[in-house]
């Protein structure tokens, strides 16, 4: 999960408050409300993705879709136009995230723009995509298996090592044993030991 915008501009804004007492202080409120008004902007951008995008659910799961491919958030959550149902040619945006692993988040040096990159090349110039979705959690996120002819990303992810296995969901045993392999050879986020690779974890003390 990236650090938002908003957050950044947070930061930004409170620099600037404690610079102002130091500065011209006519120039430092312009500055001030232009910030105000960009955190507001910003703010619309960081919505929750419940929000901004399709939430309909499909009439059951899994359910596969040819969904063009709008934007790569991070190593395990992609943007897509979707066909709205199997019986409508109108597609709208989901918001989707990858089946049965956990890439390191954005935020999380080094690794998280290591897995961003790692799913970037692997989708390459395609424009399309073959997804099944699985389900759709209680945040109204699409969940599903994203592939390309017949490769399964999400396991290739966790043979790269750009992925751990998400095991509290994923019992796959063809997972975990691409999992243990990319571990013994030393791949990606395996390459130096420790727990810095596992983002749930990163998640919890980095909310």
């Amino acid at each position: 999960m990236a650090i938002s915008s908003k957050q950044r501009l947070i930061k930004y804004l409170g620099w600037w408050i404690g610079k102002s007492r130091q500065s011209n202080r006519w120039t430092n409120i312009l500055v001030i409300v232009g910030l105000c008004i960009g955190l507001v902007w910003f703010a619309s951008l960081d919505e929750e993705p419940q929000s901004r995008y399709d939430q309909s659910p499909y009439p059951h799961y899994p359910i596969e879709l040819t969904c063009d491919i709008s934007r790569i958030v991070d190593g395990d959550t992609i943007v897509a136009r979707c066909p709205k149902s199997l019986k409508s040619s109108e597609k709208t945006l989901r918001y989707i995230r990858v089946w049965g692993m956990d890439a390191p988040e954005t935020g999380q040096e080094y690794w998280g723009d290591f897995a961003t990159k790692t799913l970037k090349t692997m989708i390459g110039k395609n424009k399309t995509i073959r997804i099944q979705i699985m389900e759709q959690d209680r945040y109204q996120r699409m969940i599903g298996k994203l592939y390309i002819d017949d490769a399964d990303l999400g396991l290739e992810m966790v043979k790269q090592g750009a992925a751990v296995v998400y095991r509290r969901y994923n019992k796959d045993q063809d997972y975990i044993n691409a999992e243990k392999k990319a571990k013994i050879s030393r791949l990606g986020i395996w390459k130096v030991s420790g727990a810095q690779q596992n983002p749930e974890r990163w998640r919890r003390f980095n909310p």
